[in-house]
């Protein structure tokens, strides 16, 4: 948290949390207008009261019990708490995939058997996401909400991707350094051969003078 003179500015990843929603969407809002934002440096802060007023705009509480002809509404209202919900889990669960594959990225020696195996995460969650209509066209969500709930989804894969990615690029340069080091290693041996062949003719030389030495004494 960072603080200036008035009051105090949130960096995006503790909006994001106030939220309950990924960076991604924060900096998508912020970029639509929806959610002000500054930017006093490379990151853009969000202000303590910005936060809280659009925290304000989007809560929706029922003010009593509701009457029978509000209740089919109401309950309207909670099965798209459990679909934002799943939504939710779907994009957590992406996200902490990406943040896998980073941290074994750097772990990994030389492992095109993994690269293979990663690369098919993106492939197969998207098909399943498609296969479940959890991720479709605009006709496939009831409401307005799960329609951009499943745009968080979608920032998630796309990250998931980056990550893929940036693992193909790591293990790239890990190759070039195993090819690297065995051209070394070929060049070293090709330097002690010559060196061996040149040195054969002072050996015999030198052996020839023991030689005649030992017969001489």
């Amino acid at each position: 948290m960072v603080a200036t003179n008035t009051e105090e500015l949130l960096p995006l990843p503790e909006a994001a949390e106030r939220l309950g929603v990924s960076i991604y969407t924060v900096r998508r809002w912020i970029k639509d207008g929806k959610l002000r934002a500054f930017r006093p440096g490379k990151e853009y802060r969000v202000r303590e009261a910005d936060l809280e007023e659009f925290l304000a705009a989007r809560e929706v509480r029922p003010k009593e019990v509701p009457s029978p002809s509000q209740r089919s509404l109401f309950n309207g209202f909670e099965e798209e708490r459990r679909t934002a919900a799943y939504q939710r889990a779907w994009r957590d669960f992406i996200t902490r995939q990406a943040e896998r594959i980073d941290a074994e990225a750097n772990e990994k020696g030389y492992e095109p058997a993994w690269i293979l195996e990663i690369s098919q995460i993106p492939r197969d969650i998207t098909q399943t996401l498609f296969d479940n209509g959890v991720l479709g066209n605009r006709e496939a969500y009831p409401t307005e909400a799960e329609y951009r709930g499943s745009w968080e989804i979608a920032d998630a894969l796309t990250e998931l991707e980056h990550a893929v990615d940036r693992a193909w690029r790591t293990q790239m340069r890990v190759s070039e350094r195993m090819e690297r080091q065995r051209e070394a290693a070929a060049e070293l041996d090709s330097i002690w051969k010559r060196s061996k062949e040149a040195s054969r003719s002072s050996k015999e030389a030198l052996e020839a003078f023991r030689q005649e030495r030992s017969e001489s004494a």
